[in-house]
């Protein structure tokens, strides 16, 4: 009995000192999100059951606590991978992310970029279509006010008809240009304020 005694005590005092004490700090270090110090003794020191009597329950009692807390330790070490993995997986979704938002911002001063070199090109185009064009229209009517055959009238009558259809279509285009200037600059102020 005394042996038994003494072998269930010691037992005990490596349990309480030793594996639980472990384990408790494994538990604290993942409550505070410290992974790496999360792990936890799983050994079993298994007692030699000598008798039938209380000690012999008592060592029986005691191995089946030792593996209990074993498999809690076990438990805790999955627990600590899958916090782990799942760490990993927002890490890399956050990466994830930051790229795509470096991508939309690149994409949106390209596009920034192209909608004003359409509109610097419109600009310009339109001035030097414009000058001739008034040149045409103004040497159309200066032959419209002089004596005209009737020829001479119907072709400068198409001169003027031709020429103020592309000026409109000319005004249309600008206008377009300037319709879609807005609604990008205005497209760009909202993104920029929800974003």
């Amino acid at each position: 009995i005394g042996q038994s005694t003494t072998e269930l005590a010691s037992a005990a005092g490596r349990l309480a000192t030793g594996t639980v004490a472990d384990l408790k700090r494994a538990m604290q270090a993942l409550a505070h999100g410290d992974l790496a110090a999360a792990h936890a003794r799983k050994e079993v020191i298994e007692l030699g059951v000598h008798s039938r009597d209380e000690l012999g329950e008592m060592a029986v009692s005691f191995n089946v606590m030792q593996h209990e807390i074993a498999a809690t330790a076990v438990a805790l070490d999955g627990a600590r991978a899958g916090l782990s993995a799942a760490n990993a997986e927002l890490e890399r979704h956050a990466a994830e992310q930051a790229g795509l938002a470096r991508a939309e911002q690149s994409l949106r001063e390209v596009t920034e970029r192209a909608n004003d070199a359409k509109s610097e090109f419109l600009s310009r185009v339109s001035h030097e279509l414009r000058t001739p064009l008034n040149a045409i229209l103004g040497f159309g009517q200066l032959l419209e006010m002089g004596p005209l055959d009737e020829r001479q009238r119907q072709n400068t009558d198409q001169i003027l008809r031709g020429g103020r259809h592309l000026l409109t279509l000319i005004n249309e285009v600008l206008e377009i240009s300037r319709i879609e200037s807005r609604e990008t600059a205005s497209f760009a102020v909202t993104r920029g304020v929800h974003s």
